[in-house]
């Protein structure tokens, strides 16, 4: 896995970085597709995935796309190497599931399995709802994050 939290001075949770990075992200990529009409312009997909123009371009010449659609979008998505674009991918792969393991939450979001196993313990539990990650997230402390969420 490729994205580490790295680089800020004060230690934070998890929970933290969802609300302040992750979750507008995801936002971001809601609002696009629900309320902007294809086709979206390169500057917006770019924008969402937290990529650049140039790379949607390239992305975009490699799989012979001429405007973005939502298909072409989810395509992009695919094939773009941004935190949120791994994070989507990883998360499709558990779609079904209704309960999420360690190893599934440390996966899904790229974070140390030993710290996310710990949350678990301290909660008492081996499996959790969606509805209740926070709780876990709440537990896992960075001691830095990445600066990617930021870009």
């Amino acid at each position: 896995m490729k994205y580490y939290f790295k680089t800020a001075e004060e230690e934070k949770t998890f929970q933290d970085i969802y609300i302040d990075y992750i979750k507008p992200q995801i936002e971001d990529i809601d609002l696009l597709l629900k309320c902007d009409k294809p086709p979206y312009e390169v500057s917006q997909v770019a924008n969402v995935l937290k990529t650049t123009q140039d790379k949607v371009t390239n992305i975009m010449k490699e799989l012979n796309i001429s405007e973005i659609g939502i298909q072409e979008f989810f395509y992009i998505l695919k094939n773009s190497d941004t935190y949120i674009s791994n994070l989507i991918l990883r998360q499709w792969k558990f779609n079904s599931v209704k309960e999420y393991s360690p190893l599934h939450i440390s996966y899904i979001y790229n974070l140390n399995e030993a710290d996310v196993k710990k949350a678990f313990e301290e909660l008492k539990c081996t499996v959790i709802k969606n509805k209740n990650l926070h709780k876990v997230f709440e537990l896992i402390i960075l001691k830095s994050y990445i600066s990617k969420f930021q870009e």
